[in-house]
């Protein structure tokens, strides 16, 4: 006598499925588009759009002269209150990025753990681990944030405002600025970038461009109005940067002898007067006369 087949609901199988969710992510042909697409989608909890959030400060730069309406979109809600009122979500993850950027720069990426920045700043593994995906992740924004202070839209307006010389100069200004207040970070750019993927390597470059194309702007406007004469604006907006990064990286050698102010009016001296043309000059003189005259007495 044979058994009784044992019957099946419709739709079903005999097998044990599993519903396993697909992880997608781009491949080493993936445009920077989708890279960058792919990268803005992973995991930050309490993450702002238009607004970052780095080594204890969430400022976003937007450049201009003070007092304008381009330098009033420079903003800083840690400078209410000494960062209350803030999201607990961005002060926990400046406090993680500050630990482990410090971290990364004092022991090097590979020999800093999730371990030791957790004990660092009293926090558990699994906390920040809400934050970040893993340390590659950390490494990755710990490096982007810096670079995400500048706005290129503000640009058209700065030149508008105060003219392409006192933007240019401004730019200047705020970018050694940067390094100033952020040089762990530049530092260990320069040392760690190659431990990124290659999709994270890929849009730091991008964000990097994007400052120089800022610098060059300002640079074909001054050429263009007559206040300074014909120079490779795309080797020249990258000494630029070089110069606000040299803050960060030789600070051993110019800190006990040069103020900030005082590395600027150097960087001056070596980018800007050089090419200036008559008329340049006399708008420089303008533009310092101006600033002078906004300093309180």
């Amino acid at each position: 006598m044979q058994a009784p087949k044992r019957m099946l609901r419709p739709g079903s199988s005999g097998s044990v499925r599993r519903n396993a969710r697909p992880h997608s992510s781009p491949g080493p042909g993936a445009s920077e588009r989708e890279a960058s697409q792919a990268l803005d989608a992973l995991p930050r909890p309490g993450r702002r759009r238009k607004k970052d959030v780095g080594s204890g400060s969430d400022e976003t730069v937007r450049v201009g002269p003070a007092g304008s309406s381009a330098t009033n979109n420079l903003r800083s809600s840690t400078a209410r209150a000494a960062g209350h009122g803030r999201p607990l979500a961005d002060r926990r993850r400046a406090q993680i990025v500050k630990a482990a950027t410090r971290l990364f720069s004092e022991r090097g990426y590979f020999q800093a753990t999730i371990d030791d920045i957790a004990d660092e700043i009293k926090l558990s593994k699994g906390l920040i681990y809400r934050y970040f995906k893993d340390k590659n992740h950390l490494l990755f924004y710990s490096l982007r944030h810096v670079h995400e202070k500048y706005r290129p839209e503000a640009i058209p307006q700065l030149i508008a405002e105060g003219g392409p010389l006192a933007a240019l100069i401004r730019l200047m200004t705020l970018h050694c600025g940067l390094a100033k207040d952020h040089t762990l970070e530049v530092a260990l750019a320069y040392r760690s970038t190659r431990d990124l993927l290659p999709e994270q390597r890929r849009e730091i470059k991008i964000l990097e461009s994007k400052t120089a194309r800022m610098i060059r702007q300002c640079l074909d406007a001054c050429f263009h109005s007559g206040l300074m004469t014909s120079i490779n604006t795309e080797v020249m907006s990258y000494q630029y940067i070089m110069f606000g990064h040299t803050w960060a990286l030789k600070n051993w050698a110019f800190r006990d002898r040069l103020s900030v102010d005082e590395y600027m009016a150097e960087g001056e001296n070596i980018l800007v007067r050089p090419f200036l043309t008559a008329a340049g000059v006399s708008e420089l003189e303008r533009i310092k006369a101006s600033a002078q005259d906004r300093e309180p007495s």
